[in-house]
């Protein structure tokens, strides 16, 4: 589960189109051809959108949006998600929108106006199903005036295209699953890198990484762009590791690894993907949610994602392997942040993927500690994307101590364990469904662990790094 955040902020660093006549401030100017010059589409803004008006060229487009969508977003980024549905509709490059402002869209293309929330995906709300069983059906397309429709209305922009770009893939979204968020895969980013790195679990501590991770105190996301990792793949090849210098320790890649709270399964097909030798396994207890992401068209260069359904504030299930990697991105936005958060985010994506009890904010990590203590394996490491306003006493509930500044420093390596289950969706695991156990309630096992806080690119505290001692 990802969250916290606009869900239109992927889009806003796409170049603005226009004839080169942007002044300062980001408004064009007159150029003789402006978009809101065409009667036709000069619009109230609380009206629905008339059918399709003959030759509407990119620059016209992407002022109508700036029109339709100007009570929700600002100009240049109404611009930016005008070039997004460009791009994923009529599968032409945002380079070519902006240089060749004056090409006209396809009257088919537009379409007509509808209402509603397009998913890109269609889920049977009636009655529960298994992620196993559901497939997912393509939305039929209703064009680019429709899709701005949509938008005007609030509906989040990857859920209007049916999809989101996550560390180089294309995940599907859909209401019932949380939109990925840049910081996640800053989270992920930080993982590939670690492994098969000299480095030790006291590295990095209190230094920015890269990425466009934009989530402000209170979980509001700040105006911003696509992340630096969306065009850029992070599948490495399993070569042999270069050497390392004396004294300091290898990690290497993870044999098995475990998702919690996977949401779309963004992380797990995005580590599938890293670490092409690794299984991965991955649980919600979201039915909704696994029905996305067991339906995922994820190319793979290695095995795909096993996913089962689970209640991380329960216990793990029978049947798991031990682990070398286990990673989670639960919910800990606190009830009191919904203020700072936006519409498209609150009316749209699921509440229980986001929040968490003011009283019991870090509910789901000290579940995850028993799971860790239960399922990481000697040396095996734990990371975690956290509340930025709780990072030391998210930390403290994994080193025993209330300061950040007494976490520990090991470089432990991790140890890996071959999995007999075979890849599925909710194969090879039994599911404990019988009770439930909160939290806050049960007490936490004293496992060797090593603990660091680590920061966002901005410098918040964003990330937790657990490692696992070897025995």
């Amino acid at each position: 589960m990802t969250k916290k955040s606009s869900a239109a902020g992927e889009s806003a660093a796409l170049p603005a189109s226009g004839s080169g006549k942007i002044a300062p401030g980001g408004q064009k100017e007159p150029d003789g051809e402006s978009a809101l010059s065409n009667a036709s589409l000069r619009q109230d803004p609380q009206a629905p959108i008339a059918a399709a008006p003959a030759a509407v060229t990119y620059r016209q487009f992407k002022d109508l949006a700036v029109e339709r969508l100007a009570a929700l977003y600002p100009a240049e980024e109404a611009r930016a998600i005008a070039v997004r549905l460009l791009t994923a509709r009529l599968n032409v490059p945002a380079y070519k929108i902006a240089a060749e402002p004056a090409t006209p869209i396809p009257a088919d293309a537009l379409g007509a106006a509808v209402s509603g929330c397009g998913s890109g995906v269609s889920l049977r709300s009636d009655e529960k199903v298994l992620a196993s069983q559901a497939p997912l059906a393509a939305t039929p397309d209703a064009g680019l005036l429709a899709d701005l429709a949509r938008l005007a209305e609030g509906c989040p922009l990857q859920y209007v295209l049916g999809f989101t770009e996550f560390c180089g893939l294309r995940i599907r979204v859909a209401p019932g699953c949380l939109i990925p968020r840049p910081e996640t895969e800053e989270l992920v980013s930080l993982i590939v890198d670690r492994f098969g790195s000299p480095a030790g679990c006291g590295s990095g501590v209190g230094t920015s990484v890269s990425g466009s991770g934009k989530i402000a105190s209170g979980g509001q996301e700040e105006p911003g762009g696509e992340s630096a990792l969306r065009n850029a793949s992070l599948r490495r090849d399993p070569a042999p590791l270069a050497a390392t210098p004396a004294g300091e320790e290898s990690l290497r890649d993870p044999a098995n690894i475990l998702d919690l709270c996977t949401g779309s399964g963004c992380i797990a097909y995005a580590l599938a993907d890293a670490f092409p030798d690794a299984q991965v396994f991955a649980c919600d207890l979201s039915e909704a949610a696994l029905t996305i992401a067991c339906k995922q068209r994820v190319k793979l260069p290695g095995a795909r994602p096993v996913f089962f359904q689970a209640d991380v504030l329960g216990t793990p299930p029978a049947g798991l392997p031990k682990f070398d990697l286990i990673v989670s991105n639960p919910p800990y936005v606190r009830e009191s942040e919904r203020a700072a958060m936006r519409r498209n985010v609150l009316d749209y994506e699921p509440a229980e993927a986001l929040f968490v009890p003011d009283d019991d904010p870090l509910r789901f990590y000290a579940a995850i500690r028993r799971w860790a203590d239960a399922l990481l394996a000697p040396g095996g490491e734990l990371w975690l994307e956290i509340n930025e306003a709780l990072g030391p006493q998210t930390a403290a509930l994994f080193n025993g101590s209330g300061s950040a500044a007494s976490l520990g420093r090991k470089s432990p390596r991790c140890a890996a364990e071959p999995s007999a289950v075979q890849p599925g969706c909710g194969l090879g695991v039994s599911l404990r469904s019988d009770e439930k156990v909160l939290a806050s309630q049960a007490p936490l096992a004293t496992a060797p662990l090593s603990v660091e806080l680590l920061q966002d690119f901005s410098g918040r505290d964003r990330f937790l790094r657990v490692c696992s001692l070897a025995m």
